[in-house]
């Protein structure tokens, strides 16, 4: 979802993107949603839903129940999204560990003496 984007991009996910990655990942829709909120709390991605009274997202610190902002009218029952620089890291830490070893060769930071 986040590889090639630059940090602080937003992505809205409505309640048929979290369908998606569970049946991707073959977790539950509530295990994608908590891996979410796991990131964020992690500081790898921000997270909130809309509202139209605050004229903002709202974070998912903010909320009493984390389990509502998944579940906001005023944002379509969807939550926003975007990576931070800590998460560009992870993201290419993991397309690094995925690589196969020759495309890691290309990708190694190296000194020849």
């Amino acid at each position: 979802m986040f590889q090639g984007q630059s940090p602080r991009q937003e992505h809205f996910l409505q309640a048929d993107t979290f369908f998606a990655l569970a049946g991707k990942t073959g977790f539950s829709v509530e295990t994608v949603r908590e891996s979410l909120v796991e990131y964020a709390t992690d500081r790898l991605i921000t997270l909130g839903s809309w509202r139209h009274d605050l004229h903002r997202p709202k974070m998912f610190t903010e909320w009493d129940d984390v389990k509502q902002m998944f579940f906001n009218p005023d944002d379509q029952n969807g939550v926003r999204v975007s990576l931070l620089p800590r998460g560009e890291e992870y993201v290419k830490f993991l397309a690094y560990q995925r690589a196969q070893p020759s495309e890691r060769e290309k990708n190694k930071i190296g000194f020849l003496a």
